[in-house]
């Protein structure tokens, strides 16, 4: 499970070592023509850009694919990044998908309160709500 999620990290976090879904990917030349990766990394919580300046040989990372990094925050135009030290992909038993599903900032039980106040207003002769849909709405119960 992870530890640190993206909307916490500051210039400030310093070193750590934390999963994260790979966003857009680009392989870019340094000054001296060396290549260099640019990732933007991805949790629940949002995204954030990082780079790998010294490319492992045989590396290859896809968008979607989940990795864990050595990283330091620092920042570049005002804007926090990641400098990565280390890479490893991850295999998909290696993760909680949960940790990288975007969340509502609201509480899901005071949304579906709303949700149902609302099929109320509505009822269910409205063609729009069968009887079915709305009534199966009104019972269910959120997962814990």
């Amino acid at each position: 499970m992870k530890r640190i999620f993206v909307a916490e990290i500051v210039a400030s976090t310093g070193s750590f070592i934390e999963q994260f879904q790979v966003g857009e990917v680009e392989r870019r030349l340094k000054k001296d023509g060396q290549a260099y990766l640019s990732l933007t990394l991805k949790d629940r919580t949002g995204e954030i850009d990082g780079k790998l300046w010294d490319i492992p040989a045989g590396l290859t990372i896809a968008e979607g694919e989940f990795v864990k990094v050595e990283a330091e925050t620092g920042t570049y135009r005002d804007e926090v990044q990641l400098n990565i030290r280390r890479i490893r992909q991850l295999g998909r038993d290696e993760v909680q998908l949960e940790d990288f599903l975007p969340v509502s900032k609201r509480d899901r039980n005071e949304m579906l309160s709303e949700l149902r106040a609302a099929l109320r207003t509505v009822g269910d002769g409205h063609p729009g709500c069968g009887k079915l849909s709305c009534e199966w709405l009104r019972n269910w119960r959120l997962p814990s």
